[in-house]
């Protein structure tokens, strides 16, 4: 990875911010392949996961999601 950036979406645009501090640790990942890796593992935890869901809030007991 050469180039570092974060990208924040909306409906109506996007605002990308670019890191110019060398030395940076970067990682990349396969989504096609994390992405079920990472939902079979957090079901195995007890998530419900819910394809195509949108979240608007996320609810919190005793410091921790609950819904």
């Amino acid at each position: 990875i050469t180039h570092e950036s974060l990208s924040l979406l909306t409906p109506d645009g996007a605002t990308t911010f670019s890191s110019l501090q060398p030395g940076g640790e970067s990682w990349s990942v396969l989504r096609a392949r994390f992405d079920p890796w990472l939902v079979a593992e957090a079901e195995k935890e007890g998530v419900e996961c819910i394809p195509g869901a949108t979240v608007d809030a996320l609810y919190e007991e005793n410091g921790r999601g609950c819904g």
